[in-house]
């Protein structure tokens, strides 16, 4: 599994709060949300610049999850066009 992916976040609210389309909220698994929302946050911050560098390993532990389910998620997302 590669180590790099990228998600863009277009917001001008990057610095103080994440926001999340109810279309993954409501058509996703709480791994799935917890997943797009913690690569949403890493894009936000001011030295993400709008893409998402966190490590699998960053994403596996802030959310208490082994490879496969990371993996697992990731397609999921990016099957859905949620994330590149």
């Amino acid at each position: 599994m590669a180590e790099e992916m990228e998600i863009e976040d277009g917001s001008n609210d990057k610095a103080y709060f994440t926001m999340v389309p109810n279309i993954v909220l409501n058509h996703s698994s709480a791994v799935d949300q917890a997943l797009y929302m913690q690569m949403k946050r890493f894009a936000g911050e001011k030295s993400g610049g709008g893409l998402c560098t966190a490590s699998h390993r960053t994403l596996m532990e802030k959310l208490k999850i082994g490879p496969k389910a990371l993996k697992t998620s990731l397609d999921y997302l990016i099957s859905h066009g949620w994330i590149e």
